[in-house]
């Protein structure tokens, strides 16, 4: 019984890691890719998914449609050669939503902790438990802003150079790798 348990888990697991690992062109799907914004020399911004990295070009898939991080969505992608490219900014995915999600959840547990502290200090004052929303709102305050700002910013200059330098951190935060 025992070793059918074990055959049935391991061949579930093989199939999601194939599932998991399509293969287009000698690249991997990688579903925690990074969001870009493409600054161009004409001083335009081309935002979206940071879907493919070459040395001569990348591509950003735009349009926020249903789905859109699928490799089969219909999305359409836009190929920017490097000499047109200025600087490229990424950030995760969601972000903001899980900065929020982490710093309530922080705020939350240490606004709890000081409430029982001050409980425990000064029994005879009252409104401990305010300290839970209070804290609750500074750490959801504070995650809005750090899941807000973009993490790394790479200065391309429509250097082939900058890139071929970048090339590896680059292909890390691409959906395809």
């Amino acid at each position: 019984m025992k070793k059918q348990i074990i055959l049935t888990s391991l061949g579930f697991l093989l199939c999601v890691v194939l599932v998991n690992a399509q293969d287009i062109s000698g690249k991997s799907f990688n579903k925690k890719g990074y969001q870009a914004w493409v600054k161009l020399k004409d001083s335009s911004i081309i935002h979206g998914l940071l879907w493919n990295v070459d040395s001569s070009f990348i591509e950003i898939k735009t349009d926020d449609v249903k789905g859109w991080k699928n490799p089969e969505s219909n999305a359409p992608l836009k190929k920017i050669q490097i000499q047109d490219i200025q600087s490229i900014e990424t950030k995760k995915v969601r972000a903001v939503l899980k900065g929020y999600g982490w710093g309530a959840i922080i705020g939350n547990s240490l606004g709890l902790v000081a409430a029982g502290v001050a409980e425990l200090s000064w029994p005879e004052n009252d409104g401990h438990m305010l300290l839970v929303p209070m804290f609750g709102l500074t750490g959801s305050f504070i995650g809005l802003i750090g899941g807000a700002a973009n993490d790394k910013k790479f200065e391309i200059g429509g250097n082939s150079g900058n890139l071929e330098a970048n090339l590896p951190e680059l292909s890390k935060r691409a959906f395809w790798k």
